[in-house]
């Protein structure tokens, strides 16, 4: 019986030092929540990179002088910001010149305004980011208004 054990454990260990049975994780490390699977960084939302050190939102940040075309008087400046419920969401500070916060949700370059309330009506819209310029459409709405707004925006 002491041998039959002994013969399973050498033959055990043989197979744990064969060659290519190593961890292809063991040298990769993942930052901000990503889980390394088959030697590469599964990402969560919001994050990318070889070691998901990047945010997709990180382009987005910053203060923009807006230019555009609105029913009603557009925002001169917008700040966008992080919101810190997750890495794919921003706050858009100043919208419509009213300082009106709204959340957006990153997907690449682009970003998008789900239906939220402000003071008595709703906005929604969406936008994309490219070369530190920022185009916007966004829709103010309540019972007497509706205002189509687009804008370009230049990073400061």
């Amino acid at each position: 019986m002491k041998r039959i054990v002994s013969f399973w454990f050498l033959l055990s260990l043989s197979f744990a030092s064969l060659p290519g049975c190593s961890d292809p994780c063991e040298d990769t490390s993942c930052i901000n929540g990503g889980v390394c699977f088959d030697g590469d960084c599964d990402c969560p939302i919001g994050f990318t990179g070889v070691d998901c050190r990047s945010e997709t939102r990180e382009d987005f940040l910053g203060t923009y002088q807006l230019v555009g075309q609105c029913e009603e008087d557009s925002a001169s400046f917008i700040l966008i910001s992080r919101n810190p419920n997750r890495g794919d969401y921003l706050y858009i500070d100043n919208l419509g010149d009213e300082g009106i916060r709204v959340n957006a949700t990153v997907s690449g370059n682009e970003f998008q305004i789900d239906e939220q309330s402000f003071l008595e009506g709703t906005i929604t819209g969406f936008g994309s980011y490219n070369n530190d310029q920022l185009l916007m459409n966004y829709t103010f709405t309540n019972d007497s208004l509706n205002s189509i707004c687009s804008a370009t925006g230049i990073k400061l």
